[in-house]
């Protein structure tokens, strides 16, 4: 059940954050299995979360650990991937801004920094967006299990 509430929480968010269909729904795609091993670990998974807000320890050689960086990593790639299609659909070979329809998180800070002359680099844009991303997904996650 979660695993449900999960997809249709990153199908909700992937539309209204990054502008992007995930189709959670029809089956898991890649970036929802990332999310969830990285948000719904195991019990060692979960221990070492904890233990890791105090103490950094994602860097001793566990299993677990490779696959939360393994995971947390493709995450960030797919994320930067989408930042960057999205930077080149709104921007013309000079980098100006070209009309669009879309109205998403994503479009609108490209727009809005674009436009006032403050581009970021595309890795900020994917920070940017991903604060958004964990941000609802978490209080999503937290209203489901309450």
């Amino acid at each position: 059940m979660v695993s449900t509430y999960a997809g249709v929480t990153l199908d909700v968010i992937g539309s209204a954050a990054l502008g992007v269909e995930f189709k959670n729904l029809d089956a898991p795609t890649p970036f929802h299995e990332c999310y969830e091993r990285v948000f719904d670990p195991p019990p060692l998974g979960q221990a070492l979360l904890a233990v890791n807000l105090f103490v950094p320890i994602r860097w001793i050689p566990l299993k677990e650990n490779q696959r939360f960086n393994s995971d947390n990593g493709e995450i960030h790639r797919m994320t930067l991937e989408i930042v960057r299609d999205r930077i080149r659909e709104l921007t013309d070979n000079d980098g100006k801004l070209v009309h669009t329809d879309r109205r998403d998180i994503l479009t609108f800070m490209v727009q809005e920094t674009i436009g006032a002359g403050k581009r970021f680099t595309d890795e900020e844009y994917r920070d940017n967006v991903g604060c958004e991303l964990l941000l609802i997904s978490c209080s999503t996650q937290m209203d489901i299990s309450n």
